[in-house]
């Protein structure tokens, strides 16, 4: 039995010890070279990301093409191993947050990124079609096709910017996310999802922040606020229905009204039309956005959450070569 520690690996994995000692045996490697290598956080999904990395890896392998598997034992260590790699293709196996540590690290931007999608969520994958068996998988792999797509950049009061592939926002869905993660002892499910975010509601409406839109002050008292690259949020809900992964901006939408009592009705105007659908939503597009409250507020990056009360946005246009069906 291997036990992992900290906030990316929080309980532990029977049955694997073998398979995970080989791979860490090659994560302690510098500068890896492979034709893939693929980082695999092995408990997403309960084991299931590992489990079908080596499945591509066998596909891959019996094409003879070379393959590399390292697995994460912690928070941090999808980004570390990502900027290791120095030619070929990195292959994120495991939720969104293996895949924004892929992203967010020192990585060449002109080394490809692959998704093996084996998480909850699997944003960025469904948004660009991305198949879920592993001959699907490896045949895209094979095929190399890539396609340049924008990244998003955020500061918390001043720190170091982090990455975002496709989503950071302020408001109930932070808070919801830090709650989820607080109170985790297992893996995510989407009930978990639910229960933390009718919870979260009440205590997101208590504060409310201006934005600013490339320099020119854009709404005052937003109780929430999404910066997107993409049009998804998770699941069936989609927080702009025109997002644009690729044109140099990233698209804004924020509510100014309380949510609590209209939480239902977002999410059904996120499975229908948007978050932008709600009649007092405002939507724009920007470079450079700035979210700031009197008060700290909860923002979540691609599903990891910030704490601040100054957040500047900014999009870094092409960032992400990503390997496409």
């Amino acid at each position: 039995m291997l036990a992992f520690a900290g906030r990316h690996h929080r309980f532990a994995v029977g049955g694997v010890d073998a398979r995970l000692e080989r791979a860490r045996s090659v994560a302690v490697r510098s500068n890896m070279t492979s034709d893939f290598t693929f980082i695999v956080n092995p408990i997403s999904s309960s084991g299931k990301a590992l489990r079908v990395a080596e499945a591509v890896i066998d596909r891959l392998r019996a094409q003879g093409t070379t393959a590399t598997l390292v697995a994460t034992r912690a928070a941090g260590d999808a980004r570390r191993l990502a900027g290791e790699v120095r030619d070929g293709v990195v292959v994120a196996c495991g939720g969104d947050g293996t895949f924004n540590e892929v992203v967010a690290g020192g990585r060449d931007p002109e080394v490809p990124v692959a998704i093996v999608p084996a998480g909850l969520g699997n944003v960025v994958a469904k948004e660009f079609g991305v198949p879920r068996d592993p001959g699907g998988l490896a045949r895209m792999l094979r095929a190399g096709k890539t396609r340049r797509i924008d990244a998003g950049r955020v500061r918390c009061d001043g720190g170091e910017p982090r990455a975002f592939s496709f989503l950071f926002s302020v408001g109930f869905d932070a808070v919801t996310v830090h709650r989820l993660h607080a109170a985790r002892t297992g893996a995510l499910t989407r009930a978990g999802y639910l229960l933390a975010g009718f919870g979260a509601v009440a205590a997101a409406d208590a504060t409310a922040v201006d934005v600013v839109a490339d320099g020119t002050p854009w709404m005052r008292a937003a109780r929430y606020v999404a910066v997107a690259n993409l049009a998804s949020y998770g699941g069936p809900l989609r927080v702009l229905r025109e997002a644009s992964p690729d044109d140099g901006r990233l698209d804004l939408v924020a509510i100014p009204g309380a949510l609590g009592p209209r939480l239902l009705k977002l999410m059904w105007n996120g499975w229908l039309r948007g978050f932008e659908g709600m009649e007092d939503a405002r939507r724009t597009t920007a470079s450079r956005i700035t979210i700031e409250g009197v008060s700290r507020s909860f923002g979540q990056v691609d599903g990891d959450v910030l704490i601040g009360s100054r957040f500047d946005v900014d999009v870094v246009p092409g960032a992400i070569r990503l390997v496409v069906p």
